[in-house]
């Protein structure tokens, strides 16, 4: 349990390492595009770094679920998602 607890730790910080990655590069990218439309260079970046952090709380509340509630109402899970998607 220790050692599958040790690999979430892993897979999370990874996935947080290259978001913060992307981050940077959205604004070394944009940023010049973004003072020609906004006035602000960070623009894109503070939009996507909101995105990230809404990201970050409702991937704490889905981790704090039970994952026999999730199993639960996997079907109608998926079927929001669906319908979010289209």
């Amino acid at each position: 349990m220790k050692k599958l607890n040790r690999e979430r730790k892993i897979i999370f910080l990874i996935s947080l390492a290259l978001t913060l990655f992307g981050l940077l590069m959205i604004y070394e990218s944009s940023s010049i595009y973004a003072w020609e439309i906004a006035q602000d260079g960070a623009h894109f970046f503070k939009r996507q770094l909101f995105y990230f952090l809404v990201s970050i709380c409702l991937f704490f509340c889905v981790l704090a679920l039970d994952l026999n509630f999730i199993k639960k109402h996997a079907r109608s899970i998926i079927l929001a998602n669906i319908f979010l998607l289209i």
